[in-house]
């Protein structure tokens, strides 16, 4: 007879520890205190553009948790087709730090928590490029304690087609 006068209590325990882990479970992912959380957006201006133009590719790096991220760095892909002309940044602590063929490192340094950063990479397009070519990338950001895979941005596409304007 006990256990019939218990039954009920513990149906009603079950259905409210039921109900509490699919509330908690629905919440957005966020940063464990003391936690860093990068995210890393791109954007490429023009998205279309000529043999000879000069394109930009915008990063922006922030830190959405509450711990601050040391030697936070960005890489980014490019065609081999594309020539670094000039950078620009935010801030003072931020510079390429890794320049190769058809990739690029950006080092930001240290990020306080709730913080962001701005690059901008500036690329003249080659002679050689085919009409046509897509040039699709992603950044990937990586701090000093990540885990080694880093945190990927979204997909940007550039395409490139015609002629150098004829500027005489």
């Amino acid at each position: 007879m006990l256990c019939d006068r218990r039954a009920p209590r513990m149906r009603a325990l079950l259905a409210i520890t039921l109900l509490a882990a699919a509330i908690l479970g629905a919440a957005p992912a966020r940063a464990a205190d003391g936690a860093v959380l990068l995210r890393v957006r791109l954007w490429t201006t023009p998205n279309h553009a000529a043999r000879g133009d000069v394109v930009k590719y915008e990063i922006m790096v922030d830190n959405a948790g509450d711990a601050r991220a040391s030697r936070v760095r960005v890489t980014l892909p490019f065609s081999k087709h594309m020539q670094v002309v000039r950078a620009q940044f935010d801030h003072q602590a931020t510079w390429v730090s890794a320049l190769g063929e058809d990739e690029l490192t950006v080092m930001f340094g240290r990020l306080p928590g709730g913080e962001s950063r701005r690059a901008q990479i500036f690329f003249t397009i080659g002679q050689d490029a085919p009409d046509g070519l897509q040039v699709r990338v992603r950044a990937t950001a990586r701090h000093e304690r990540d885990a080694g895979h880093g945190e990927k941005s979204n997909y940007t596409t550039l395409t490139i087609g015609g002629q150098e304007a004829d500027t005489r």
